[in-house]
């Protein structure tokens, strides 16, 4: 029997292979990190998995009579893409500093049953092999053929549902954890994960692409090429993960400094916070009240706003009141986040230099607090309704207009 291999495209073949070395590098990089932080080992098993899937591509041009095994192989390792992107994700917006245990290995149970793949390959008969994994032009009913068939179809099929899994789960994860930066920290410009958010729409892309094309096939009597588009937004995908994976430091790092080793471990109290945040509290309205005022004190008498690296974990300690007090009265009795209770005393203290425009605005920006001009701005026009040059020349004018 003859088997079908669709030659690449040769613009193809460079793109995937610059797609397959910076994966290797970045696997290598990060292996290498991990050893210190561990949520890198995650990104690190990502990447090694997309160069093993990648590199299909490059085995069907160079060397076809090993395409169809080297095939199965891959399943094990598109098995392991979500899970390991997944696992990246939580540890990057973990309260609590982010270790690998026995219980994330759950998320590779399927890549377990990817590697069965493996040895049912090599045992049935080359043709059929080719016919199942490389696209024979013939067709073998044999019982043992026919089981594999219907084995890989379902792992393909469960490798659909696994990927958009993930993908909603970090969406929702990191929706969650830019709104709980904002109980915690004054400034966020530099923990925000929007590049992740981002990113992960670009892999949704990719996977509908995939999908689609996966039942395209499916149903078509021979195999369409992927387009080069695609091999395009993967490299995309790859680099823009390198690009800032390698720079990405977990968004609560310095929030674990004031815990106990206890606290830091998986599934403490410390840990468990965000789910269960006020459910335990006891506070009442005048302990409430009583901390308000000391939290105005602290802005007021001790200016604590001015300080960029303002967190909920300093506040904390200069007040001796836990954070999670702290938290629950800013929310409940006061009615904002730390993010934007910090934010309105330093708009405030601001205000007065603006419309004074002595200084420029990131000169101003900066002496109140801020770490940038567009965080200012953004706080600015939040709390003003307008940016602050609009600000400062609508003042000007009303003073004009009065004088």
């Amino acid at each position: 029997m003859d088997a079908i291999f669709i030659m690449p495209d040769p613009l193809s073949l460079i793109i995937v292979s610059l797609n397959i070395g910076q994966a290797l590098l970045c696997a290598s990089l990060l292996a290498v990190r991990a050893r210190r932080t561990a949520v890198y080992w995650p990104l690190a098993a990502f990447f090694a998995a997309n160069a093993m899937t990648e590199a299909e591509t490059i085995v069907a041009a160079i060397a076809p009579q090993h395409s169809a095994l080297f095939t199965a192989i891959t399943l094990t390792f598109l098995l392991t893409l979500s899970p390991s992107l997944w696992l990246y994700v939580s540890g990057l917006v973990s309260q609590t500093p982010w270790r690998l245990t026995r219980a994330h290995a759950r998320h590779y149970i399927a890549a377990i049953f990817g590697a069965l793949t493996i040895p049912m390959a090599v045992i049935i008969a080359p043709e059929a092999r080719v016919e199942i994994f490389g696209h024979g032009d013939s067709n073998i009913d044999t019982s043992t053929t026919l089981a594999v068939a219907f084995y890989v179809i379902a792992l393909l099929l469960f490798w659909i549902g696994q990927s958009g899994y993930y993908l909603t789960r970090s969406l929702r994860t990191l929706i969650r954890y830019n709104r709980r930066l904002k109980d915690l920290f004054a400034s966020t410009e530099q923990r925000e994960l929007t590049w992740l958010v981002y990113l992960s729409v670009l892999a949704g892309m990719i996977w509908a692409t995939v999908v689609f094309s996966f039942f395209v096939n499916m149903f078509a009597e021979t195999e369409r090429p992927e387009p080069i588009w695609l091999d395009v937004l993967s490299l995309a995908l790859t680099w823009t993960l390198a690009l800032w994976g390698l720079r990405q430091a977990p968004g609560f790092e310095g929030a674990f400094d004031s815990l106990t080793e206890t606290e830091k471990a998986p599934g403490s109290a410390a840990a468990e916070q965000p789910k269960q945040k006020y459910e335990r509290s006891a506070l009442r309205a005048e302990q409430a009240t009583r901390i308000a005022a000391k939290i105005h004190d602290a802005m007021q008498r001790d200016t604590l706003y001015l300080d960029p690296a303002l967190s909920l974990g300093k506040l904390s300690e200069h007040l001796g009141i836990s954070p999670n007090m702290i938290s629950q009265t800013l929310n409940e009795t006061i009615g904002e986040s730390f993010f934007d209770y910090v934010n309105r005393w330093r708009i405030e203290a601001a205000t007065p230099k603006v419309l004074l425009a002595d200084e420029t605005i990131l000169e101003i920006a900066l002496s109140v607090g801020f770490n940038s001009r567009s965080a200012f701005y953004n706080a600015f026009k939040k709390q003003k309704g307008e940016t602050p040059s609009a600000f400062r020349r609508a003042h000007a004018s009303r003073k004009n207009a009065g004088g």
